[in-house]
């Protein structure tokens, strides 16, 4: 049986994985960074909402763009230029002082070039790992987002508290630019070379089966940003250790034992079963936050909502990988952050308006969107059957 471990020992891996948790973590801490920034220069809270908002934007659009421009020119030039890029336009926070104009397209352009690197690790696991690794793998890529999560607020944190806010978004571009260039200098990334075949103007949205499941995690996104609100909310009004941080840490620790015990799992299902089961889970996981839960059960409940999240990446990153022709496959994979992401910053400010009537109501709109998420995999089980592949 494979395991994490095994892949882990694969020439490599180590260093693939490490630059790109590496080259992650500033998109994981923009938003907190740069409000920090922002705030300490005098900026408006309206504003730093703005500008936050310009970065997701630039995120989801510059995704798919620079997965498509990968998918033609290959990934070293591609992920160095744009890291620099990104640097230059994260140091342009910090140097821009009050002038919020500036701040607000330095945050889009970083957004826009954030190097692509969590889709060209997936273009890669192919080379990288033997087909019946290949779980195993996605599994552990699905950990290392997780891990993005929780080790860069903890790095701001950190680095605010001593050296200043403007520290923050200097480390943001420094480990932007290492992650990348680390990851682009490796044999696999070099040797990578895209497919030759006739495109079509529509990339991987050319396949009904992919717009289909990129549809379904679009609402789980939704269901995440839901859920963080959420949180909040129901930090400020029950008394729980560690606020709405620690809960979410529950979160994150779920999803990271979610991750591991489905690298270890020797599956029988097909793809498109396993997804199924994970979005099910996922929405009976969700809807006891209607309840309102005490707060110890409420830890329980939100190791629970994290327990399919990377299972549910782990099976959507084989799908993709399976659906997509070769000479889209890094695209498609930016599409499915762009689609995720883009939930994400829909269902945050659905569930803010939800809350001001009560705090059901905003879990509700978490729960909502993850059965909407598992009918949506229920419809799609015909279409899907091109990646019905046992283990």
């Amino acid at each position: 049986m494979t395991t994490q471990v095994d892949v882990l020992r694969s020439p490599h891996v180590p260093r693939l994985l490490a630059s790109n948790l590496v080259g992650r973590i500033p998109s994981a801490i923009a938003a907190l960074a740069a409000s920090l920034v922002m705030r300490e220069a005098g900026i408006s809270f309206d504003v730093i909402g703005v500008a936050v908002g310009a970065f997701a934007l630039g995120l989801a659009i510059g995704g798919p763009v620079l997965g498509r421009i990968v998918d033609r020119l290959g990934q070293p030039q591609v992920l160095v230029i744009a890291s620099v890029v990104a640097a230059a336009a994260f140091v342009s926070v910090d140097l821009a002082g009050d002038r919020w104009a500036v701040i607000v397209v330095a945050m889009l352009v970083a957004g826009f070039t954030t190097p692509p690197l969590e889709p060209c690790l997936r273009a890669l696991w192919p080379d990288l790992v033997e087909d019946d690794q290949l779980d195993a793998a996605l599994s552990l890529d699905a950990a290392v987002q997780e891990i993005v999560f929780i080790v860069g607020p903890l790095l701001v944190a950190a680095s605010a508290a001593l050296l200043g806010p403007s520290s923050a978004v200097w480390l943001a571009a420094g480990l932007g630019v290492v992650g990348a260039i680390v990851f682009a200098r490796s044999a696999p990334s070099r040797s990578w070379r895209p497919a030759e075949a006739e495109r079509h103007w529509r990339g991987p949205l050319d396949n009904g089966g992919i717009v289909l499941l990129f549809g379904c995690l679009f609402f789980f996104g939704a269901a995440i940003g839901a859920l963080t609100i959420t949180v909040v909310s129901y930090a400020e009004q029950e008394s729980v250790w560690g606020g709405a941080g620690g809960l979410l840490a529950t979160n994150a620790v779920g999803a990271l034992a979610g991750a591991v015990l489905y690298g270890a799992v020797v599956w029988r299902l097909s793809y498109r079963r396993r997804l199924l089961v994970c979005c099910v889970g996922m929405a009976a996981t969700y809807l006891p936050l209607v309840t309102v839960p005490e707060p110890g059960l409420m830890v329980v409940v939100m190791f629970a909502t994290g327990f399919f999240l990377a299972p549910l990446l782990a099976v959507s990153f084989s799908m993709v990988g399976r659906l997509s022709k070769a000479h889209y496959v890094t695209e498609a994979f930016a599409w499915l952050v762009t689609l995720f992401t883009i939930g994400n910053a829909l269902g945050s400010p659905l569930a803010g308006l939800a809350s001001e009537s009560n705090l059901s109501a905003a879990a509700g709109v978490a729960a909502a969107a993850t059965c909407v998420g598992a009918l949506v995999a229920i419809s799609g089980q015909r279409s899907w059957r091109t990646v019905d592949v046992a283990r």
